[in-house]
């Protein structure tokens, strides 16, 4: 994000474009990236007899920009994911992630329009281990006004696409078909009003309201949303930055009024450089999700996580870190008791998720990196597993 202060003294369509390779008036970037080289000793998450693979992922990816004039830009990215498994079955599956964006930048509005489409084949969320391909089309549009120096008030919309395919999931408890149940449109609205107090360092209010619109006609999942938020972006000494927003969210199911969730939401990131050679991250996260399970209409996902980064060796940094997360659900439809006498408690979700790692910068636009993840889940429903993943990666870009 470019603060207002900083418009002042840096035009935002030539900061777009410094440094950049061009072809007549076309600027471009290219990059890629060899990731997540290794071994997957548990693709599937099983509990059992777990099946592992060595995999990779190579992405080449290339950000266009193409000015016109000084108060007009044109921006386009692409980025390919070519994902390798070994076995089970062995193959070469695409992923793909590409927008088209569009800025307008007079005295004091900024207009911004933007067309992303992505489609990836990934677990829908923490409740379901297989992958299904999932497809987005996002639709955005923001305009912000600077009323003074430091004031702006954006008005924001986005049109969010969602769609899987129609694959049967084998797993207890799992509907049918995923695309019947999660395939929707999510519609947003917001007002957004910044405070530019410092050159860098911004508090924010925001308010949005969300139409979900479900494309099962049958669904009983059509809902809204009203957030409430305050927030702020920071890096006032370059010693600690990050951002948060924090705020309360009213939910209401239109067909299952029991379902209907008024509550905290939000979220934070924080990075404290305490020394040259030592950098600590902490981030948290609380919001809602949909859950998969017809009995729960969402689930509420806690996020916590730290990381220590330690320079070695010159131009490397070893990564400790650990992340906990946790799915709770508003209704109890787990049996614990037996089909005689039973006991129904709400689903409860537990993941630890413990990180080694070490990043080489061995020249300006080049990174080379290790990273061991560990995670498992602890479930009073779902199965538990333990799964490990070992890789190196490779990243570079002009």
């Amino acid at each position: 994000m470019v603060l207002a202060q900083d418009q002042e003294e840096h035009d935002p369509i030539d900061e777009a474009i410094e440094g950049l390779a061009n072809l007549g008036p076309v600027y471009f970037r290219p990059r890629i990236r060899l990731k997540d080289v290794g071994y997957d000793n548990n693709l599937y998450n099983e509990e059992d007899e777990p099946e592992g693979s060595f995999t990779a992922t190579v992405t080449p990816g290339i950000d266009f920009f193409l000015p016109m004039g000084k108060r007009q830009l044109i921006s386009a990215t692409e980025d390919l994911d070519l994902v390798f498994y070994a076995k089970d079955p062995p193959g070469i599956y695409l992923n793909n992630d590409a927008s088209l964006g569009y800025d307008l930048y007079l005295k004091r509005i900024h207009l911004a329009l933007g067309d992303r489409f992505v489609t990836r084949l990934q677990r829908p969320n923490d409740e379901i281990d297989a992958r299904v391909r999932r497809n987005n089309n996002l639709l955005s549009g923001e305009l912000n006004l600077d009323v003074s120096p430091r004031v702006i008030v954006g008005l924001t919309h986005d049109s969010d696409r969602i769609r899987y395919d129609d694959e049967d999931v084998e797993e207890p408890g799992a509907p049918d078909s995923i695309a019947q149940i999660l395939d929707r449109t999510e519609r947003r609205n917001g007002l957004l009003l910044r405070y530019d107090a410092l050159p860098r360092t911004s508090f924010l209010a925001r308010v949005r309201h969300t139409d979900y619109d479900f494309k099962d006609p049958e669904s009983t999942r059509e809902s809204s949303e009203m957030r409430y938020l305050v927030g702020a972006e920071f890096d006032p000494t370059g010693i600690i930055n990050g951002e948060l927003e924090l705020g309360y969210s009213a939910f209401t199911a239109d067909l299952a009024p029991e379902q209907d969730y008024s509550g905290f939401v939000g979220m934070a990131r924080v990075t404290w450089r305490t020394r040259p050679w030592l950098h600590i991250k902490v981030s948290a996260e609380r919001d809602r999700q949909f859950s998969t399970y017809a009995t729960n209409l969402f689930y509420l996902r806690r996020n916590l996580e730290g990381r220590i980064s330690l320079r070695v060796a010159g131009a490397g940094w070893l990564d400790l870190g650990y992340g906990y997360d946790a799915s709770d659900y508003p209704v109890e439809d787990v049996n614990i008791g037996t089909e005689d006498d039973p006991l129904l408690v709400a689903r409860e979700d537990t993941f630890s998720n413990p990180i080694l790692g070490f990043r080489w910068f061995p020249r300006e636009g080049m990174v080379l990196g290790f990273e061991a993840k560990y995670r498992s889940r602890s479930s009073n429903f779902a199965r538990e597993y333990d799964r490990l993943f070992i890789a190196v990666s490779i990243f570079l870009s002009k």
